[in-house]
């Protein structure tokens, strides 16, 4: 959540800037509804996957799992 938050803070300047050479005279507009869906939808599959790999992490014993790193 948070490298989408920053990345949506420096990427919509930045695309700012790379319209006005073009000569665009549009008012940015961003499409706020759609941004936050994927921005939750990522965020929830991220959450997911993390989810996936701790509960197969708590199954295995510390000892085990350090004893299996050679």
């Amino acid at each position: 959540m948070v490298g989408a938050l920053i990345g949506l803070a420096i990427g919509i300047p930045y695309a700012w800037l790379a319209i006005i050479p073009l000569g665009i005279e549009w008012p940015l507009q961003v499409p706020v509804l759609p941004v936050g869906v994927v921005v939750l939808v990522l965020a929830a599959l991220t959450a997911g996957a993390g989810l996936l790999s701790a509960r197969r992490a708590a199954r295995v014993s510390p000892v085990a799992a350090l004893h299996s790193i050679q």
